[in-house]
């Protein structure tokens, strides 16, 4: 055999080769804006060229152009205006509108099966437990009271009013570590799992013991004690995760993951 024949792949190696599959050409020119936009050279407030440079630049029609624009646009990434100063500007990033975009996506995952409860849980668990701990060494009066009004549930409270208070307790812990980006990831994690569960029907001990639960981790935050603020919520993540399990809707209908 000489050194040509040598060299040339076996059919069984090429039929493992997986083509790759090339994206529609306004998702291309997408995916090259949108790694400018993130990567910081293209910075908020910078107009992009018209749709004709634009166009010409990646060598594709105005109609691709518009297309990916429009899907940077439901992004949150641009943002276009009319008139004598209009055009299509890269968009001032919210905290409140990253937030809102990453509870559709994992909103979307959970719908399709690909994340379960127990998964959210766990990722709850991630991020909570470390950050009830530095919110023990860097809450203020001003957060530490606002954690303590959402602390107490209420025999009384209607479904709705106990969950709000619920959500009301985890975001303020959270936002009592002064990290942003803690918020932004855990909330929608914790508003996804919220709208996945049916708590039409527990019973009122459930709701005892989180109130008990949240004013263990408010003790403990309260005084300063890192290490039991974070035993505190990795025991109170760990105890309600049977219930959780029970009342999961898409465990109920068959959807679950």
């Amino acid at each position: 055999m000489n050194h040509d024949e040598g060299s040339r792949p076996a059919p069984a190696a090429i039929s493992r080769l997986t083509p790759r599959r090339i994206l529609p050409a306004y998702q291309q020119v997408a995916h090259q804006l949108r790694e400018h936009i993130i990567s910081g050279r293209l910075a908020p407030g910078n107009q992009l060229p018209i749709e004709p440079e634009i166009a010409e630049l990646f060598g594709v029609s105005r109609s691709t152009i518009r297309e990916a624009l429009r899907q940077l646009s439901s992004e949150g990434l641009v943002r276009t205006t009319r008139g004598v100063r209009g055009g299509t500007f890269v968009a001032y990033p919210s905290f409140d509108s990253i937030s809102a975009h990453l509870e559709t996506g994992i909103g979307l995952l959970t719908g399709a099966e690909k994340i379960s409860i127990a998964s959210l849980l766990e990722a709850r668990i991630l991020l909570e437990v470390p950050a009830a701990g530095f919110s023990a060494v860097r809450r203020t009066e001003e957060t530490l009271k606002l954690i303590h009004e959402t602390a107490f549930l209420g025999d009384n409270l209607d479904v709705a009013h106990r969950l709000e208070m619920n959500r009301g307790f985890h975001a303020r812990v959270l936002s009592a570590t002064g990290n942003e980006l803690l918020e932004i990831v855990a909330i929608p994690i914790f508003q996804v799992m919220t709208a996945r569960l049916d708590r039409e029907d527990v019973p009122v001990a459930f709701w005892r013991q989180v109130e008990a639960d949240h004013l263990a981790i408010y003790n403990a935050i309260a005084a300063g004690d890192a290490s039991a603020a974070e035993s505190h919520m990795r025991e109170h993540l760990e105890r309600i995760r049977p219930t959780y399990m029970q009342i999961d809707r898409g465990a109920k209908d068959g959807s679950g993951c």
